[in-house]
């Protein structure tokens, strides 16, 4: 088994950058009714700013803001966990219940915020119908929406058939220095929450 060398607590906060802070506490607070915590100035950034909105069970999803900022040069199509260059974030996941998936699936729907939904199987397949219902080998529902700056947001319910994941892939590319081996003995983590 792979030794811990960090005893992490969870999720601090995740940042990502804002074009303009005003209209991402408009969308984030004003729109979908994440609260916004903490704000601070960036010292010796001529106007920068950090703001903290609270996810939840004390974590943050944080925004840089500076005056100045470079234009992004590749347009990049990140829906639904496509291909993003590397030194990008693909997207941001919050986790939700499966009992509240759909309200907050129609909330978004009342609020103007478009979306795609996904049905994740098992077996690789998935559904973007809502009407299609969930069955033994689903394992996650799932509405992918951008925020003002084009960063791709992700409410997750994680399903049942979860649990039946494990690490069972070989990591693609071309670096062999990591293997993931485990002792027969040693279960999959079971890290979903009821």
């Amino acid at each position: 088994m792979t030794q811990r060398y960090f005893e992490l607590q969870g999720l601090s906060h995740l940042a990502l950058n804002s074009s303009d802070m005003a209209r991402t506490v408009d969308f984030y607070e004003g729109l979908l009714g994440i609260p916004l915590v903490k704000t601070m100035e960036v010292p010796g950034s001529n106007g920068g700013q950090h703001f903290f909105f609270d996810v939840g069970h004390g974590e943050c999803l944080a925004f840089f803001y500076f005056p100045i900022m470079p234009d992004r040069e590749v347009p990049v199509d990140k829906v639904l966990g496509g291909p993003t260059s590397p030194g990008l974030m693909n997207h941001v996941a919050f986790k939700v219940s499966q009992q509240d998936f759909d309200s907050y699936r129609r909330k978004l729907d009342e609020l103007g915020v478009k979306y795609v939904y996904v049905r994740h199987d098992l077996d690789g397949g998935y559904s973007m119908n809502p009407a299609d219902p969930s069955n033994d080998q689903s394992f996650a529902l799932s509405v992918y929406f951008h925020d003002p700056d084009d960063n791709v947001m992700e409410f997750c319910a994680w399903l049942p058939a979860y649990d039946q994941l494990g690490r069972d892939h070989k990591p693609a590319g071309r670096s062999t220095a990591v293997g993931i081996e485990r002792p027969i003995d040693v279960p999959p983590a079971n890290i979903r929450q009821q």
